[in-house]
Formats: structure tokens, C-alpha cells, sequence
């Protein structure tokens, strides 16, 4: 009788322990409780497949892709404190279309960059929701994060989420890409430089209390780009520790609006040749705020309107350029 009961106890913990892993479809390898660092993984490779993740169980893998061929669907969820997937370098929408949502208090950690949507037909989508969720891609050394590269990319950061990234790009090479960060607590923090439309088309919306920081920042950087910044409200804040430029050789506008904030060193609207800046500061509390110099058409085309009580400071230069 003794041995009966340690067998159907072991029975009843190896069931137990893996009851929150939860896959449909394609998932390759096909039992990510037996990943390991070592390999390469897929949610959706062939055909479509659905993963979820919820009730703290933490799995690990090299680079892994969700959506990976055209015509595929791929979707991971990782929900819950202490469910979490440690992986090396994450393509969601890689040539299909993938999803990964980060709910709950979830952790993905990618420890080698990641991107969203990777190639011109993938379109990839991330949702980082809730308290305490996480979406760490600055693990060590140069780790980015692109959201649009070839394909269409578009990342969500509410009610909470957080993001850390090293350098981020939104609208890389080809591609469409568009973030929001949105809800009180809800943070994107780049440890390096930060470009909306770097050589594709960027959007950017800082919302409802939503923060975001970075080092020196770009709008339109490229020839050819196009980007987007709209800080939406009070309590919206954009953070440069280093300089602003708005059409550093591309198109870039900044709009704030509401009581939204923009602080960084100096600030660059229209800077280099053949570039369009276009800053628009507008209604009461809406603040610019450049620790140093503020050059509008330096070798570009800049516009400064400043409507309704926004207010922009400049604490050293000049604004307008000859």
C-alpha cells in the first residue's frame, strides 16, 4: 500500500506541473516544457499554431519565431506572475503573421534583440498588458528592438505593461510600424537612442499617462522616412536624456497636445538637408522643454507653431537659424 501511494503521488505532480502549457496547432519543437536554451523554436511554422502560457510555469529557448512562413498564423500568450519564456533572438510575424501577448504579470526576456514583423509579408503584433507584465529586450550589449522592419509591426503597452529595450526602431528599412503606450504606469525605457521611422514609416502615441524614455531621439531620420510622435494628454510624458530631432534627414512631425510633456537636451526641427520638421506645441500645460539649444531650419525646412498656451522653453541658443 505505501508503494501504491508514492506512485500516485509523482502521477498526480507530473500531471500538475504542466496542466498551464496549453498548445493547438503547429508548435515546434512539440513540448516547450522540454526547450532548452539550445533550440530554435516555432508557433506556427507550417501551418497555424497557438501556445499559452498561464499559470506559472517558465520556459526557455534560442531564437524563436511565431508566424514564420506566409500564410501562417502564429499566437503565444504568456499570463500570470511567474509564467515566463526566456528566449535568445523573438521574430513575431517573421514571414506570417504572429501575435504575443504579455498578460498579467507575464515575462518574455529576449535576450538578443527582437522584431515585429520581420520580413514584407509577416505582420507581427505585441501586447504587453497589466501590472507588472514585462518585455525585457536589453539583456547586455547592442539588443534591439525593431517594430516594423520589412513587414508591419505594432506594439501595445497598457494598463501597467512595461518595456525595457536597448535601441528601438519603429519603421526600420521598408517597413510600417506603430506603438502606443498608453495608461497610467505603462512604460517603454530604452537605455540607448530611439528613431520613429527610421527608414520606413514610425508612429508613435503617448497616451493617458503612458511613458517613454531614451536617450537622443529621432523623428523621420532617414531620407525617405517618414515619422510620427503624439503625446496625447497630461501626465504623458516623453523623456530625452539626450538631443531631439525632428526630419533629421527624413519627414518628422511632434504633436503635443493637452498637457503633454517633451523634455531633452537640445532640440533640432528640420535638420539636415532635404529634411521637413515639424513641431506643434498646443493647448494649456502643453509643454517642450529643451535644456540647451533650440535650432528650427538649421539645413532643412522646420516649423515651430506654438497655439493655445503650449509653452517651449529653451535654456541656452536660439530658435530660428541663418
Amino acid at each position: 500500500m505505501k508503494k501504491v501511494f508514492i506512485l500516485l503521488t509523482c502521477i498526480i505532480i507530473t500531471t500538475f506541473a504542466h496542466a498551464t502549457i496549453t498548445l493547438t496547432g503547429d508548435i515546434d519543437p512539440n513540448d516547450p516544457s522540454t526547450w532548452t536554451s539550445l533550440d530554435n523554436v516555432y508557433v506556427g511554422k507550417t501551418s497555424d499554431g497557438t501556445m499559452s502560457i498561464d499559470g506559472g510555469d517558465a520556459i526557455i529557448s534560442s531564437n524563436s519565431y511565431i508566424g514564420y512562413n506566409e500564410s501562417v498564423n502564429g499566437s503565444a500568450t504568456i499570463s500570470g506572475a511567474a509564467s515566463s519564456w526566456t528566449n535568445n533572438n523573438l521574430r513575431i510575424g517573421d514571414f506570417g503573421t504572429g501575435v504575443l501577448n504579455i498578460l498579467s504579470g507575464g515575462l518574455v526576456t529576449s535576450n538578443s534583440g527582437s522584431t515585429i514583423g520581420a520580413n514584407s509579408t509577416g505582420t507581427g503584433t505585441v501586447n504587453v498588458t497589466g501590472a507588472d507584465s514585462r518585455w525585457i529586450t536589453d539583456t547586455g550589449g547592442f539588443n534591439w528592438l525593431y517594430i516594423g522592419d520589412y513587414g508591419t509591426g505594432t506594439l501595445n503597452i497598457s494598463a501597467g505593461g512595461h518595456v525595457n529595450s536597448s535601441t528601438s526602431l519603429i519603421g526600420n528599412n521598408s517597413g510600417t510600424g506603430t506603438a502606443t503606450v498608453t495608461g497610467t504606469g505603462s512604460q517603454w525605457v530604452n537605455s540607448s537612442d530611439f528613431s520613429i521611422g527610421y527608414d520606413g514609416t514610425g508612429t508613435l502615441n503617448i497616451e493617458n499617462g503612458g511613458l517613454v524614455s531614451n536617450t537622443n531621439g529621432f523623428i523621420g531620420y532617414s531620407s525617405g522616412s517618414t515619422g510620427t510622435v503624439t503625446i496625447t494628454d497630461a501626465n504623458s510624458t516623453w523623456t530625452n536624456s539626450g538631443s531631439l530631432s525632428v526630419g533629421t534627414y527624413g519627414n518628422g512631425t511632434l504633436n503635443i497636445e493637452n498637457g503633454g510633456s517633451v523634455t531633452n537636451t537640445s532640440g533640432h526641427i528640420g535638420d539636415e538637408t532635404g529634411s521637413v520638421g515639424i513641431v506643434t506645441v498646443t493647448d494649456s500645460n502643453s509643454t517642450w522643454t529643451n535644456t540647451g539649444d533650440l535650432i528650427v531650419g538649421e539645413s532643412g525646412t522646420g516649423t515651430l507653431n506654438i497655439e493655445n498656451g503650449g509653452a517651449v522653453t529653451n535654456s541656452a541658443g536660439f530658435v530660428g537659424y541663418s
